[in-house]
């Protein structure tokens, strides 16, 4: 069952900014153990991934359960900024910026009805959007990670109202609006390509034919036999 609890959207950075007057509010919010007992993957079913928009979203997976730690960058303990660099170098190797407001400015802007897995949703501290101070990563069905500072990392709700309420904005990861997973072209069978060859031969050798065998105009200037 999903609980209610309490907690904040704490700055995320490699260097603490002052937060005055912090909102705190109820949210639903899907623990480890509550993910692990239902037995049921977050996504669902109908949602198909890209191979690197998997691979993100598993990697996201298995930080749920580490506890919040400003400035933390491992598994005893790490901060929502940290969190979403860690994933992206564990899941595809690339190098993304540390902070909330570097990652904003490294990711490509999306609306929110475009978010896709593996997307960075982005959250100010006050409903004037002032600034970025959150950030959690989607994987779909409504539903990111991200490491809140009460209960660690977690998967919560994009739609429950506080989180709506201090939605700021969402980016997308500049390799992953670039590059697509498609299959190269397929190699043709040295059968098909034999049989290419063989009717590239026959219309050569019908059109030569042919042209030998056109018939030439009576001409008393042409000398005989040409």
């Amino acid at each position: 069952m999903i609980g209610a609890t309490v907690a904040t959207l704490a700055s995320c950075g490699s260097k603490r900014t002052a937060v005055t007057d912090r909102p705190r509010r109820p949210v639903a919010e899907i623990t480890l153990d509550e993910l692990v007992g239902s037995g049921s993957f977050v996504m669902t079913p109908d949602v198909e991934l890209s191979a690197r928009a998997r691979a993100v979203v598993d990697a996201a997976h298995k930080w749920l359960g580490t506890v919040y730690k400003y400035g933390g960058e491992t598994r005893r303990g790490v901060d929502c900024s940290a969190l979403v660099m860690n994933v992206y170098r564990e899941a595809l190797g690339l190098k993304i910026p540390r902070t909330t407001s570097s990652q904003r400015s490294y990711a490509a802007n999306i609306s929110r009805k475009d978010l896709q897995p593996g997307d960075l949703i982005f959250f100010s501290s006050n409903k004037n959007r002032n600034g970025i101070s959150h950030v959690g990563l989607f994987i779909g069905n409504d539903r990111f990670i991200h490491a809140s500072s009460s209960r660690g990392v977690v998967v919560s709700k994009l739609s429950e109202k506080y989180f709506m309420n201090h939605y700021h904005s969402s980016g997308r990861v500049v390799e992953m609006a670039s590059v697509t997973d498609v299959a190269g072209p397929a190699e043709i069978p040295d059968s098909i390509m034999e049989m290419r060859a063989e009717l590239l031969d026959e219309i050569l050798t019908a059109t030569i034919d042919s042209i030998y065998s056109m018939p030439v105009d009576d001409d008393p200037n042409l000398a005989p036999g040409l």
